[in-house]
């Protein structure tokens, strides 16, 4: 159709209807490298049913979204005209030869429908161990995907989900129950019967999550990139808006129709993230308050967030690590994602402790590289207690 001075119009040339992309293309590239839209072939569709092959440096084409400057899972799209269409291009890092590890942990529940006795959520803490926590050697572009799939065929067990074809994309809906718990037997003899825990099988909010030192993501398993000492957590919620990511508060009551956020005080100490933080600041309605870490959770890595979230729901910056915060603590590799640290905020932090590296993740590599320098002059051993690798 064209525009006349009386309307739409029949075009009485053929004119572009649709565009797809065709034949193999690269579709992974590595962080720093430009793409090559000419080796691209695009097949154009045309109102009377005829095609045309175009490549992808045609003058007459668009091609948007690439950007190699940090590793991601990127859509392109490709523009000719009105028409349009989008495509997959992962950008990844390089094989450093550098053997990293993550730990894996698998949380469920019993089936018992949408009137069980009890809501079970992790911010609860009352699911059950399906499988303690595992280490994995992973590789340098391992997603929570992958370590889910290895954990879990380890195990003997399967997973139910969708778009499993499409990297990136899978969406867990189900995970086989451990024949020890439906006394079904052996997985390995074959005969077992495959019984599934599976999303709205306790309530229609129930279905499978996961989080990454204790922070549930925003993104698919199959987006999550793994850093060396990330802690997974596969996790099995009765109802989803009850867990860390989506309230501001823990019900401590399923039956109470009308919960209030808890009071937080000054002075006082409360949990976030399986880790005990002091308050130094109260939150207020508009401004964020602030905290120390106390005691870290007993864990082989150990995450310093940026922020937490404490029983009134509000935002508490973290801007210190109190005295011996660790020495009750396995963890080895500590984590820092706070901007907010100084010398005397981490004095004698890591007396007593088994922490051997810091990692600095408080930004991309120009920013970390900045805090990195920042955080050796403070986390000494004269000043936090112990001589420590800081990277």
């Amino acid at each position: 159709w064209i525009q006349a001075e009386d309307g739409p119009q029949p075009s009485a040339t053929p004119v572009v209807t649709g565009i797809r992309l065709t034949g193999d293309y690269q579709s992974e590239y590595y962080v720093g490298e430009t793409m090559d839209v000419s080796e691209l072939q695009f097949v154009l569709t045309f109102s009377d049913g005829s095609t045309e092959t175009i490549r992808g440096d045609d003058e007459r084409l668009l091609i948007t979204g690439f950007d190699s400057s940090e590793r991601a899972f990127l859509t392109l799209k490709a523009i000719y005209g009105s028409v349009g269409t989008e495509f997959p291009v992962r950008i990844l890092y390089p094989d450093s030869g550098e053997v990293t590890y993550a730990y894996f942990t698998l949380m469920g529940d019993e089936k018992h429908g949408a009137d069980g006795p009890a809501v079970h959520t992790r911010a609860a803490g009352n699911l059950q161990v399906w499988i303690d926590q595992e280490e994995y050697e992973i590789g340098v572009n391992d997603t929570a995907e992958d370590l889910i799939r290895q954990a879990l065929a380890d195990h003997g067990l399967k997973l139910a989900g969708s778009n499993a074809d499409r990297p990136g994309d899978l969406y867990i809906s189900g995970v086989q129950i451990p024949p020890a718990l439906t006394g079904s037997g052996d997985p390995s003899d074959g005969a077992a019967a495959e019984e599934y825990l599976s999303e709205k099988d306790n309530g229609p909010n129930s279905g499978w999550m996961y989080a990454v030192n204790d922070e549930e993501p925003g993104t698919g398993v199959g987006k999550y990139f793994l850093e060396d000492g990330d802690e997974v957590i596969l996790f099995y919620s009765d109802d989803y808006t009850k867990e860390a990511s989506a309230l501001p508060y823990i019900d401590p009551d399923p039956e109470d129709p009308d919960p209030q956020p808890a009071k937080v005080i000054k002075g006082h100490s409360y949990k976030a993230g399986g880790s005990l933080y002091t308050v130094t600041k109260v939150a207020g309605e508009k401004k964020s308050g602030a905290v120390t870490l106390r005691t870290a959770k007993n864990k082989k890595s150990v995450t310093v967030p940026a922020s937490v979230r404490l029983a009134d729901g509000k935002r508490y910056l973290v801007k210190g690590i109190g005295p011996r915060a660790f020495a009750k603590s396995r963890a080895k590799t500590v984590t820092v994602k706070t901007k907010l640290l100084n010398k005397t905020l981490v004095k004698r932090s890591l007396k007593g402790s088994k922490v051997k590296t810091i990692k600095v993740k408080v930004g991309k590599k120009k920013v970390n590289r900045k805090y990195v320098k920042k955080y050796k002059k403070i986390f000494t051993k004269k000043n936090a207690g112990k001589k420590v690798i800081v990277k």
